[in-house]
């Protein structure tokens, strides 16, 4: 019948257990010595049921006073196998070491509610992350009932456990185990418990499985030791799917790495051939390289270990590198579809063997990256610069014939005469209204506004400091030359210098892009040392580039769409009203000015300020909005918050121009100025500007006036100095301007609407909603970009609360900015609450002694 499990002396002194050859030894560890003796007598009653299937049971006698004997023991017979069952405490767990077990359960006490049993599994780590017990021997976690329970309930506890250990586990591995279910008061759950442990402890291949299905490293690490090719080839019969695959599917990071990397061990040890292993593929015909590559950038650890089992099979040696290089490639076509992810694992397989090698491929290099750079930086950014120049020159040019036109000056003073009578008049007074000097005159003013600090870019950059210097080298060469032809070289190159300084001068935009074009390439092909070189250079090229392009739209792009739609808004309004939006002719007149140039200055421009100024964030942010689909995203959404503020912004100020009366445009021109000066002293407040006094006035004045411009439309900072300032609060300074302009805003609009032009009286409701509304649209997709995408979010709102000695509450955020060129720290209070309504509210007197709770920055609670 059998005998009590007792502790026998071995040699070295130590107690330890005798176990029989042909059983299995389960021990199951409960917490409390309550919950043991409830669970053991639980299971006794139902042992001694007939029908419960258990055989040949022995029942260890209750010896408390001998310390030697584990007491709440049981020995059963069960499907042709002996199974000794032994029940612990918490406070034995050092009688683990010394019991020969084979599995060890660490039971949980089983709760329907799912709030309640994620409190359970976040703390029945203690057994888990034990090390008193031996780390060779498996282990479950046991999740119990032993009262009767509904049975169709009762069937979906396992599934709950399963995904509540799950939900858990997201948080960080605190209980990663494999999980069963077990009601002690019912004899046909307890009979497919011992079934199922007698299943895991005799198929290596299903354990491993359920190892890799709930991420159990500890299991993991006692399988993998043994490394059987036939455990680690099971399949599952649905799916197909090897322990790998599982551990892809369910993105089990730490069970794939430890599978592969015992793998690459044994591959480099001889002991197992990982060609078959690695190139399998399931019932769908995936392979595991495919499977961690869906996953995306979370398993980017994993997915690099393949790649370097895949080199370790195909390359060979360096004899034959072309050969095995095609062999790859073949074999990721195979295993991957044609996709940004094998594009990019193509590369990555390049740079880990330090591509290229030879001189093909170093010119295949080459030619890739030069035309490559070639359609995405420089043909792209040229034709629409051109596009943008080129609608205005149109416009230039056509206003510049209409100078001697007289046809229009007795529509003109008619439209005076009734705006000065204080009678209605119509919208499409105005185009009429502004004479040809004007718009030629603008236009062509709006156009060369820019180059100032174009030419001033351009001489303090390096590419001018290169120049200069090869010049003067030049003129020294020429004194010491002694040929003719050596002089004649020398002159060609001083006239060389001599033409890129004009063209740079004329064409800086477009200049700049060559040079961007250039270091990018120059980039990307070095190796080793040089690219460190270039790194530093680089950086300084692409930042040079986005403030000349921020500086372009502060100035063209932002005062050139409000002559252009001031002129172009009557017939837009008129195509409008008929349905006719669609209508608008290529090459068609409307009041002698030519419609699609119109459009499209009008369209480039707004594309180009909000396009630019977001171009000019990323690269502060060095790459971070570009590196993916989801960096895509968050540039996409503050594109769309900045282009949301500029739009109504720029019909604010051609209602309002239209409000100034018949050829008053002039007056809006004036306002944007004195705005421009306003903003200026806003930055000088809240900014670095004085620290630009040590770099000479100009520089000072270059940074200010572009800095004011810069946010005439929306909020921005343009650092004109390398490196730019990193990690500074824009809190405060955000606000305040945000606030001017939607002010301003506010105003402008009220003042345009109430005016007595027909067209924007008859509809206050629909032009006011739809500027306010896109303007708070802006708003909040800003607050959702800083809030929720930005790449410091969880900082930027990491505030505090606190309770003063007089009871009052308040709320502060912790910010480091700038305020009169210092960079400070300040508390910058966002709310508060006086101690008079806190002590109501609470229903208490204030609060004696300062009292202060830190609250995570993803919560949004006060303790009022």
């Amino acid at each position: 019948m059998g005998e009590p499990v007792k502790l026998m002396e071995n040699k070295e002194g130590m107690k330890t257990v005798k176990q029989g050859e042909d059983g299995l030894m389960l021990v199951f560890l409960l917490n409390l010595a309550e919950e043991k003796t409830a669970v053991f007598d639980c299971i006794t009653h139902l042992t001694q049921d007939p029908e419960s299937g258990l055989s040949d049971i022995v029942l260890a006698p209750v010896l408390s006073s001998t310390k030697e004997i584990i007491s709440e023991s049981i020995r059963v017979f069960f499907n042709e196998q002996t199974f000794t069952l032994i029940f612990l405490d918490r406070t034995q767990l050092q009688l683990l070491p010394l019991l020969p077990y084979n599995l060890l359960s660490v039971g949980m006490k089983m709760s329907n509610n799912s709030q309640v049993l994620m409190k359970q599994l976040s703390s029945v780590a203690w057994p888990l992350m034990d090390l008193d017990y031996p780390s060779t021997r498996p282990r479950i976690l046991l999740s119990y009932n032993m009262d009767v329970w509904n049975r169709r309930e009762e069937e979906e506890f396992p599934a709950m456990v399963q995904h509540t250990m799950r939900k858990v586990n997201r948080q960080g591995l605190k209980c990663a185990a494999i999980p069963r279910y077990v009601n002690f008061a019912q004899k046909s759950v307890f009979s497919d418990l011992l079934s199922d442990f007698q299943i895991l402890l005799s198929d290596p291949g299903h354990f491993l499985h359920q190892c890799t299905l709930f991420n159990d490293v500890f299991n993991l690490k006692i399988l993998l030791l043994l490394f059987d090719e036939d455990t680690l080839n099971c399949r599952e019969e649905s799916s197909g799917d090897n322990p790998a695959m599982v551990s892809a599917k369910m993105r089990h990071k730490e069970a794939l790495s430890l599978i592969l990397s015992n793998l690459r061990h044994h591959q480099e040890k001889g002991t197992f051939d990982a060609w078959n292993f690695v190139h399998s593929r399931n019932s769908v015909g995936q392979t595991l390289l495919h499977m961690v590559t869906i996953q995306g950038p979370e398993m980017e650890e994993q997915r690099t270990q393949i790649l370097r089992l895949e080199i370790q099979l195909h390359c060979l040696s360096e004899a034959s590198h072309d050969r095995d290089q095609i062999s790859l490639k073949r074999c990721m076509r195979d295993q991957l579809k044609s996709s940004a992810d094998s594009t990019i694992i193509q590369r990555q397989l390049e740079y880990m063997q330090g591509i290229p090698k030879t001189k093909h491929e170093l010119k295949m290099e080459k030619c890739r990256v030069w035309s490559s750079l070639f359609f995405s930086v420089l043909l792209l950014g040229i034709s629409y610069s051109s596009l943008d120049y080129g609608s205005d020159i149109i416009l230039v040019t056509r206003y510049g014939h209409e100078i001697n036109e007289t046809t229009r000056d007795e529509f003109q003073k008619n439209c005076i005469e009734l705006w000065n009578n204080g009678s209605d008049i119509s919208i499409h007074c105005f185009p009429a209204s502004l004479s040809s000097n004007e718009k030629f005159y603008m236009t062509l003013l709006f156009i060369l506004w820019p180059y100032p600090f174009f030419i001033y870019a351009y001489l303090s950059s390096r590419q001018f400091k290169i120049g200069k210097e090869r010049v003067y080298q030049a003129f020294i060469n020429i004194s010491k030359c002694s040929s003719f032809v050596s002089v004649f070289i020398q002159i060609l190159n001083i006239i060389g210098y001599f033409f890129i300084f004009i063209g740079c001068c004329l064409v800086w935009p477009i200049a700049i892009q060559f040079i961007k074009f250039y270091q990018d390439a120059k980039f990307y092909i070095s190796k080793d040392m040089e690219r460190v070189e270039r790194e530093n250079k680089r950086e300084k090229s692409e930042v040079l580039w986005n403030m000349s392009r921020a500086m372009e739209v502060s100035f063209e792009a932002s005062f050139q769409p409000t002559l252009q739609l001031y002129l172009f808004f009557p017939t837009l309004f008129t195509l409008t009203i008929e349905n006719k939006l669609l209508s608008i002719q290529l090459f068609g007149y409307e009041d002698g000015v030519l419609q699609p140039a119109q459009v499209v200055s009008v369209l480039t421009s707004i594309i180009s300020l909000s396009w630019g100024f977001t171009s000019y964030y990323s690269v502060l942010k060095r790459g971070d909005m570009e590196k993916d689909i989801a960096s895509l995203l968050r540039k996409i959404v503050f594109f769309l918050s900045l282009l949301f503020l500029i739009i109504p912004r720029l019909l604010v100020f051609v209602f309002f121009a239209y409000s100034l009366g018949p050829g008053n445009y002039k007056y809006l021109f004036v306002f944007i100025i004195c705005h421009g000066f306003l903003m200026m002293v806003i930055h000088y407040i809240l900014s670095d500007a004085r620290t630009y006094l040590r770099h000479g006035f100009f520089s000072f004045l270059h940074h200010m006036i572009g800095n004011g411009f810069a946010n005439i439309y929306v909020h921005n900072w343009i650092r004109t100095i390398y490196p730019p300032v990193q990690h500074v609060s824009t809190l405060v300074r955000q606000v305040v301007m945000d606030l001017v302009i939607l002010t301003e805003n506010a105003i402008l609009l009220c003042y345009a609407l109430n005016s007595n032009i027909t067209e924007l009286r008859d509809r206050q409701l629909i032009y006011s909603c739809l500027v306010m509304g896109l303007h708070l649209l802006g708003l909040v997709l800003k607050v959702v970009f800083y809030r929720y995408l930005h790449s410091w979010s969880w900082l930027i709102m990491d505030y505090k609360t606190q309770v003063d000695e007089q009871g009052c509450w308040r709320c502060s955020l912790p910010s480091d900015m700038f305020l009169l060129g210092e960079l400070c720290h300040k508390d910058l209070t966002l709310c508060c609450v006086p101690s008079a309504l806190t002590s109501r509210l609470c229903g208490r007197k204030p609060v004696r002694g300062p009292d202060i709770y830190t609250v995570p920055s993803s919560q949004c609670s006060a303790d009022t």
